[in-house]
């Protein structure tokens, strides 16, 4: 297949992918929507509250996958055109937050975006998110925008000042895919829990 027709559908499959509202879908089992609990965000801990430890570990295994799984293939194919495998990685992101199974209502997508960060950057790039997760927690006074945040502010500065150690893990040697997927994802994430806390708080 000619890559003017593998790229526009490996990026239509990576957003759909990336829709699939498996925290609805699974939860809709027991009869329960993730929607009527916690913050009402159709995601894998609202999954939890409404239909408790294994369907909601299923969902946070699926949440992570479809980030996962995408992310892996473009980084599989950087070599041909870096910007698209950038952006392929990116869209299940995009999927889930504006899913149209969901009617462009879905979740916030941090799942989504550790499995791709994963998949596409690797795994030590995922710790360096993980770690400024866990640093915001343990900030207690940060609100979970905040914590998005600091979590990407970290993998950035990963990214930046440590590409020796991240990127030959996948025998890449550019850093600029790297960044444009950070530019792309970090800041819908981080807008969609703003969003949501400012409506909380109107509340």
């Amino acid at each position: 297949m000619d890559a003017w027709m593998r790229w526009p559908l490996g990026l239509a499959a990576a957003f759909m992918v990336g829709a699939c509202p498996f925290a609805i879908w699974l939860t809709g089992a027991s009869g329960r929507d993730p929607r009527s609990f916690g913050d009402g965000n159709p995601g894998a801990a609202n999954a939890f509250r409404a239909a408790g430890f294994w369907l909601g570990s299923a969902v946070l295994v699926l949440d992570v996958a479809k980030g996962f799984v995408p992310g892996y293939f473009a980084f599989r194919h950087i070599s041909t055109h870096w910007p698209l495998a950038a952006l392929a990685a990116a869209l299940p992101v995009y999927g889930h937050r504006f899913s149209p199974f969901l009617r462009g209502r879905g979740g916030i997508g941090l799942a989504s975006w550790m499995g791709s960060v994963a998949g596409f950057l690797g795994p030590l790039a995922a710790g360096f998110l993980g770690c400024g997760f866990a640093c915001g927690l343990a900030i207690r006074r940060l609100d979970r925008a905040r914590t998005v945040a600091l979590g990407a502010a970290v993998l950035l500065i990963g990214i930046t000042a440590f590409p020796q150690v991240l990127w030959p893990v996948w025998q890449v040697h550019s850093v600029w895919p790297a960044r444009l997927f950070w530019l792309l994802t970090a800041p819908l994430v981080w807008w969609g829990y703003r969003v949501r806390n400012v409506r909380r708080k109107e509340v």
